[in-house]
């Protein structure tokens, strides 16, 4: 039911029946963490998609989704809950380049949490990753997704500081970049990411 109620705050318009939702075991997702359990939350400035299989995977990079135990001995799971943000929003940004790869698909974690999936062909991102760094250092991965054929050219993910300047944002130079073409094998790769 809650699953409902987060379709209904975030205005999607979806007219799913409670038992569509546990027929097809659809879960809600936020920054990639299982949202099950989450009620009376209303977010704002996300993405909403929906993976081919129904779930619901909320982007919210003003918010950083942590999962706390509960006080009690109970065999409930514990509910997601929005946790502050260690680091300031608009300073760190995720930018892609795709050069004309195909079949890409890469995962990019941070600190473990999975940020977004990158896929050949789709429009360029920007995203602000601060919600997901902490102060020091942090672990970014990326990670191709198991099953995708890439081909082609580069598919790059650049992440680095910068400053968005009237809806432009301006980064000098990257503090790190990954690359990866088709003929390149389907390996994770972690790099630290300093925040000062």
């Amino acid at each position: 039911m809650h699953r409902l109620l987060l379709a209904a705050t975030l205005g999607l318009g979806l007219l799913v029946s409670p038992t569509a939702l546990a027929a097809k075991d659809i879960k809600v997702y936020v920054n990639g963490t299982d949202a099950a359990g989450m009620k009376d939350f209303q977010f704002t400035a996300v993405d909403v998609r929906i993976d081919a299989d129904g779930n619901v995977w909320i982007d919210a990079p003003r918010y950083r989704i942590a999962v706390t135990k509960p006080a009690t001995t109970t065999t409930a799971p514990a509910a997601p809950v929005a946790a502050p943000v260690a680091v300031a929003a608009g300073q760190h940004w995720l930018v892609t380049q795709d050069m004309g790869s195909t079949g890409q698909v890469i995962e990019v974690l941070i600190n473990g949490t999975s940020v977004r999936e990158i896929r050949s062909g789709q429009a360029q991102l920007i995203l602000d990753i601060g919600p997901f760094l902490k102060a020091g250092s942090n672990v970014v991965t990326f990670r191709p997704v198991a099953g995708s054929t890439p081909a082609g050219d580069a598919l790059k993910i650049h992440l680095g500081e910068g400053s968005n300047e009237s809806g432009t944002l301006k980064m000098q130079n990257p503090q790190l970049s990954y690359s990866r073409t088709g003929a390149d094998p389907a390996e994770e790769k972690s790099v630290e990411y300093v925040v000062k």
